[in-house]
């Protein structure tokens, strides 16, 4: 009885209005849904990743550059994006060098 409820438990997740939701199995996107409420995976064998639907905001630290007249220069940054396709938008196929190489890339200033 205790191993039934634990099987329906871990095979029911819900979706949000903001949110899009990907059942992934063996590192596969096998469905993806933007519907809210609940919906249904194997348990065990599927995980879920979520995403939002809403516009992302990255604001990026203020960085001084120096001008080709030797000037100091204050760049400000943001990057707004939005998740339109979560099947692209996942890091599944992206080699593991390359998602670490974003945390080692500093802005170049001389």
């Amino acid at each position: 009885m205790l191993l039934a409820l634990v099987c329906l438990l871990s095979s029911i997740y819900t979706v949000e209005e903001n949110q899009y939701a990907c059942t992934v199995r063996f590192s596969k996107i096998i469905h993806t849904t933007q519907t809210p409420g609940l919906h249904f995976k194997v348990p065990f064998l599927d995980s879920v990743k979520y995403f939002p639907k809403a516009m992302m905001l990255y604001d990026i630290p203020p960085s001084e550059v120096l001008t080709s007249d030797k000037q100091n220069m204050t760049v400000d940054n943001y990057i707004l994006w939005r998740v339109s396709d979560p099947c692209c938008s996942t890091n599944l196929w992206v080699p593991r060098w390359w998602r670490r190489s974003g945390s080692t890339l500093s802005p170049i200033t001389p």
